[in-house]
């Protein structure tokens, strides 16, 4: 994970047994198969570049030891939150036109760090924002 957010322009620094990311000059939108293709958690940084950026490029993952990495239920949540999105030659195109809109959202099955991780953007600018687990 550390390789893929300094690929998106994160300084990373291992300080003893802390982990510092430094994201004030981060830049790019775009977190490529050869980073994101052995990690379960890659999709996980969709949220967060739409939340700052407004767009997207993120390839799927790809398979590991477990198997495959189903993304429909983030896809699903990001949806809920005025994300519009295109898979196209393995990758995700996402944009959100009017940036990440509060929602009321239940799920059985909660993808809550595809929430979270953006909520610490975007939860400023919106009024209501609600995660239920049934």
């Amino acid at each position: 994970m550390a390789r893929l957010l300094q690929s998106l322009g994160s300084k990373i620094n291992f300080k003893k047994n802390d982990l510092v990311i430094d994201n004030k000059k981060q830049s790019k939108s775009f977190a490529s198969y050869g980073l994101v293709k052995t990690m379960r958690a890659g999709i996980l940084v969709l949220g967060p570049l739409l939340a700052k950026f407004g767009n997207a490029k993120v390839s799927l993952p790809g398979g590991c030891a477990i198997g495959t990495r189903p993304v429909d239920i983030h896809l699903d949540a990001l949806s809920k939150l005025g994300v519009k999105y295109k898979i196209i030659q393995g990758y995700v195109h996402a944009t959100a036109p009017k940036g990440l809109i509060g929602s009321k959202i239940k799920f059985s099955v909660a993808p809550t760090d595809i929430f979270i991780c953006p909520l610490s953007l975007f939860a400023p600018k919106t009024s209501s924002f609600c995660i239920t687990k049934l």
